[in-house]
């Protein structure tokens, strides 16, 4: 009997040494690989229910994975000397989702990095790094992730920290979220080195907090603010390009609410643009940097000015290293951070403001032409010009060949003239730093129909390609034909099924000629909306009308037959309209907009007003309206126009 507590105890200590053999140390591999794990979902469930003895790596390889992936702040062993890191396994580009949850959850657990990840289609954030009742989640790194589509459920945030402290948000590129960084009531840590672009409200939102730095960040966004600083102490803001590109009275690059001296411990060496919009908001908008720093006492050495991205529209928000940008050696050093967003290294005492460090080296040849997309519209049997600059950004002057070919849709002509339009050339010269324009003028094919495109693909190059690095710069246009000239309906060449079908193609596309609907023998059902159509007037008319020999029958036993609401210039010529639920023809306006100059002519209209008392013809509030040699029965009432200027003719 006395050999029983030995054995117990022996017993708990082999539970022990086995529950400690059981936790992870070292790499492991999920979704690939060794296949240690399946998903990062599992990964994180066994490292919460094991802990970690060591520096723990979980390589993620290729695959979509889908879960919220939770780390809490009870992991057996995870401190400073035993980091747990979640990363894209070498060569590989895993992306998580989390259409239920945040993509990662992190409840009060420190030391965790997450790295080289993309994080897309979260319902609430993709990083939340938030507490578990007095613990916060601190000296975390989040590193290198692709982040977009956020926030399904709201207005959530690509990173948010939440009473978090020592954290580091670096190198991220962050897309298309409400917010693209949140610090909240968080200190000491440092947002570096971040690519924000497009976001729904605010790039980076500061709401409370101290001593955060917020280093070389480029953000890019066309609402609310670039930046949004709300309380706190001792923050820094430094090396910034703080991009606003949208236009509106209540759109910013760097916001302020409270106290500047206060909150800031610097806010300087930053390019805070907003071409179309206002540099800052401090209680109230202010347009230029001179205003700004009169206002705030910020910001004596930070720029205002255009940064020169590669391609923003196109998403790469790199430095053009060719051409002259104004923050070029504009920052100011930051012992925190020594490289850039591709870990370039930073200049040791004049770094380059934004996301991208980069060296300025001048081509002798080069160019840039705008614009980089030309659209426009054009009517049958016309031309479309559309005007080019060319900028000779090289250090040498140069001679350009110019050509225009057709890159898809119908094969218009497409060719290439003087900044006149007269002359057809195939070359321009521009000195160095110069500009000079030229015409692209495009000609549809006859009978080209309404909505047909064609896309020209313009091409410069420099004569003396072979000796330059950039010899050659690409723009497009895209010409859609609007209407002009006779189309058939239901038969014939049968431009259009019905017409309804012809009414919304005229309301879509506009005349740039005299247009003519005719339409053949049948019966066409459906209402026939004519807004105010666009280009018509008293030469470019339109006109409904029974094809030569045909007995159209239009009816409506869901509305009017025709209802024009501020159409002008429409005339109705020799059609049988019949069967409808409200009058034959409605002639309306449409706001301060009266339906005028229009001619009913012709027309057999019986049976109409099945809901009640209409009218063969109804026009309100028109002006200068001609009905004539018509035939009504079986209405209501022939015609009525109160309070009209219109000119009755001979009705039968």
């Amino acid at each position: 009997m006395k050999r029983f507590p030995v054995l117990i105890c022996m017993a708990a200590m082999l539970l022990a040494y086995g529950s400690s053999l059981a936790q992870l140390s070292g790499n492991y591999d999920v979704g690939g690989g060794n296949n240690d794990y399946a998903t990062p979902v599992d990964a994180a469930a066994a490292l919460a229910a094991s802990g970690v003895s060591g520096p723990t790596t979980f390589n993620i390889y290729n695959g979509t994975y889908s879960g919220q992936i939770n780390l809490p702040g009870t992991i057996p062993g995870l401190g400073a000397g035993n980091p747990v890191t979640f990363q894209n396994a070498a060569g590989q580009s895993p992306v998580i989702v989390s259409p239920a949850g945040h993509g990662f959850y992190l409840t009060g657990a420190d030391y965790i990095t997450i790295q080289g990840l993309t994080i897309t289609s979260c319902y609430y954030n993709c990083i939340y790094n938030y507490y578990s009742g007095t613990d916060s989640s601190k000296n975390n790194t989040f590193r290198g992730n692709h982040i977009y589509t956020v926030g399904a459920a709201g207005n959530y945030s690509g990173i948010q920290l939440y009473y978090s402290a020592d954290c580091q948000i670096l190198e991220n590129r962050i897309e298309g979220d409400y917010y693209g960084i949140y610090v909240y009531f968080s200190n000491r840590n440092l947002v570096a080195n971040n690519i924000i672009l497009n976001v729904g409200y605010y790039g980076i939102n500061h709401w409370y907090g101290n001593y955060n730095n917020y280093y070389y960040n480029t953000v890019y966004t066309g609402t609310g603010s670039a930046f949004i600083l709300y309380n706190g102490s001792y923050n820094n803001l430094r090396n910034n390009i703080l991009y606003q590109w949208g236009s509106g009275s209540s759109l910013s690059a760097l916001t302020v609410f409270g106290s500047p001296a206060t909150y800031f411990n610097t806010s300087n060496y930053n390019d805070l643009y907003a071409p179309s919009a206002y540099v800052g908001y401090y209680g109230g908008y202010l347009q230029t940097l001179v205003q700004w720093r009169t206002s705030t006492g910020l910001d004596a050495s930070s720029i205002s000015g255009n940064p020169v991205f590669v391609n923003a529209s196109g998403g790469d928000f790199h430095i053009k290293t060719y051409l002259s940008s104004p923050v070029e050696a504009a920052g100011t050093p930051v012992a925190l951070v020594t490289t850039d967003y591709d870990n370039d290294l930073r200049d040791v005492s004049t770094p380059d403001i934004g996301a991208d460090e980069f060296t300025y080296a001048p081509y002798s040849y080069c160019l840039e032409m705008t614009p980089v997309t030309a659209t426009g519209s054009v009517a049958p049997g016309q031309d479309s010009n559309y005007s080019f600059t060319i900028w000779n950004c090289g250090t040498v002057s140069d001679v350009y060949n110019l050509s225009a070919v057709v890159s898809s849709g119908e094969s218009w002509t497409h060719q290439v003239m003087d900044s006149v339009g007269p002359v057809v050339i195939d070359s321009l010269a521009v000195a160095s730093g110069g500009t000079g324009t030229f015409v692209v003028r495009v000609t549809p094919g006859e009978g080209a129909l309404p909505g047909l495109t064609s896309i020209g693909r313009i091409i410069a190059a420099s004569r003396y390609g072979s000796f330059r690095n950039i010899f050659s710069d690409t723009s497009w246009t895209t010409t859609s034909n609007i209407m002009g000239g006779a189309y058939d309906v239901g038969g014939g060449a049968m431009h259009y099924a019905t017409p309804v079908a012809a009414a919304t193609a005229l309301a879509a596309h506009g005349v740039g000629a005299p247009t003519v609907f005719n339409i053949y023998t049948g019966t066409y059902n459906g209402q026939v909306n004519l807004p105010a159509i666009i280009g018509v007037s008293a030469t470019n008319t339109v006109t409904f009308q029974a094809a030569l020999g045909n007995t159209p029958a239009i009816t409506s036993t869901a509305g009017y037959g025709f209802n024009l609401t501020g159409a002008d210039y429409i005339t109705i010529r020799n059609l049988d309209i019949a069967n409808c639920l409200y009058d034959g023809i409605y002639s309306y306006y449409s706001g301060s907009d009266s339906s005028k100059f229009n001619h009913f002519i012709e027309n057999h209209i019986h049976n109409v007003g099945t809901a009640g008392n209409y009218a063969g013809i109804y026009c309100i509030m028109p002006l200068i309206t001609r009905y004539c040699r018509m035939r009504l029965k079986a209405t209501t009432a022939g015609f009525i126009s109160p309070t009209q200027t219109a000119i009755p003719s001979p009705t039968t």
